[in-house]
């Protein structure tokens, strides 16, 4: 075998292993966010000034609005 030919395989190698991580990265990244909208919030609850009670919603688990009491 070639010198020549022995680089270009090791050109053609570390192409393909560039590619292979960057497409596991991307795999990675795209986990990551499924994780983020799939968790859960805690399950506790806020009670309102009318008495009912409203619990915490994603995506930053702060309490939901409580219902507007005026007539």
């Amino acid at each position: 075998m070639e010198r020549s030919d022995t680089k270009a395989i090791i050109f053609v190698a570390v192409v393909v292993a560039i590619i292979i991580a960057v497409t596991l990265i991307g795999f990675m990244r795209e986990a990551g966010k499924a994780d983020e909208q799939t968790r859960g919030c805690p399950n506790d609850a806020k009670v309102c000034p009318d008495g009912t009670t409203v619990g915490r919603v994603l995506p930053n688990c702060e309490f939901a609005r409580c219902p507007d009491s005026r007539p």
